[in-house]
């Protein structure tokens, strides 16, 4: 079932339907008010009318965007985490400049913060999300929360299950199988989304597909082929730092205190680094290199989303700090589209052919 008709199929269960932008937000809070969201990453949607209204140097995510929500979609509300400057900006231009109708939300994480001060700002970030939802929603059931908080507890168990699997040899599933299933969560409700996890790790138990294990870092595993390309090269993903994917769920249980609202803060803080957020260029080259130990890889691939400047501005000093620790770097740029480039391949190809 597609994303748009899994999200009509939710709104004449009952439930509304949320449209997400990239990239970290709590979705406890909707789900408490039986809200679905769906993530806008990558959308097959055309750009020609987003085109119209943004500048030629903003990043495929935002122009996709744009035109997914610029066409007819089964969409009650919008919500747009503080990832960068782009998506900032989309938030205004929609109910500002183009007559966005449905109401626009806002959630603004902290950024490069912790401890004591990053705990008091996002516990009040998530508190603010709370009211104005509240507003336009009305206030969840008694309980409902903690359900929620249980819920994503049990999926993020599920995705770590299915990760680990992966990095240890033990996952007999192709790239593009594995991101088929994990890109499911990006709109299934929680519950049929830990079921779904599940059952794909029991089924696929068994031994790694042969292969140049690699970790790849990015926005996504883009353009659209790009993992059955790897497939058919024998060049196997076994571990991931996508933003999208590797860095959306926590590698270690978090803390869960008994109020809902600051296990959902637990959950935001406990995050794998990312620079939408900040993070020290410290931590995610000690996160990559953990990745690369775990999985057995035999280098990092980065996937330059063009035009993601969150991104761009780390990966040259990422690449940098992992050839200094001896691990071996590669970085490509990519675009969302149908097929992956010729030349990309071969620069793919010739690096793993240098590899010690």
């Amino acid at each position: 079932m597609s994303r748009r008709a899994y999200a009509e199929a939710q709104r004449a269960y009952g439930r509304r339907v949320a449209a997400v932008f990239p990239a970290r937000y709590p979705p406890e809070i909707l789900w408490a008010r039986e809200v679905v969201p769906v993530e806008v990453w990558d959308p097959p949607a055309p750009t020609g009318e987003a085109d119209a209204h943004l500048p030629p140097m903003v990043c495929s995510v935002v122009r996709r965007g744009l035109g997914l929500l610029l066409d007819s979609q089964p969409v009650d509300l919008l919500l747009f985490p503080h990832t960068c400057d782009s998506l900032q900006n989309l938030s205004t231009l929609l109910p500002d400049l183009l007559g966005e109708r449905r109401p626009c939300l806002f959630f603004y994480p902290p950024r490069g913060a912790d401890g004591a001060a990053g705990r008091a700002f996002l516990l009040e970030e998530l508190r603010a999300l709370s009211r104005n939802l509240d507003a336009v929603l009305g206030e969840p059931s008694p309980g409902r929360l903690r359900e929620a908080v249980r819920w994503a507890r049990e999926r993020d168990e599920a995705l770590r299950g299915l990760y680990d699997a992966r990095a240890r040899g033990e996952l007999a599933a192709s790239g593009e199988e594995f991101y088929r299933m994990v890109r499911r969560t990006e709109y299934l409700w929680p519950e049929e989304a830990a079921a779904e996890l599940g059952a794909f790790l029991r089924e696929r138990a068994g031994s790694r597909p042969a292969g140049v294990p690699l970790v790849l870092s990015g926005v996504l595993p883009a353009p659209k082929d790009l993992l059955s390309r790897l497939d058919e090269r024998g060049l196997v993903v076994a571990e991931d730092d996508f933003l999208g994917l590797g860095r959306r769920f926590p590698r270690r249980a978090p803390p869960l205190p008994d109020d809902p609202l600051e296990a959902a803060a637990e959950r935001l803080l406990a995050l794998p680094p990312c620079p939408t957020q900040g993070a020290p260029l410290s931590s995610r080259v000690a996160f990559l290199e953990e990745l690369v130990r775990r999985s057995s890889a035999r280098a990092v691939v980065f996937l330059a989303l063009k035009f993601c400047e969150p991104e761009l501005f780390d990966i040259p000093f990422l690449a940098k700090g992992l050839e200094e620790r001896g691990l071996p770097a590669l970085v490509l740029e990519t675009e969302p589209g149908a097929e992956t480039p010729a030349a990309l391949l071969t620069r793919l190809e010739a690096f793993v052919e240098s590899l010690p």
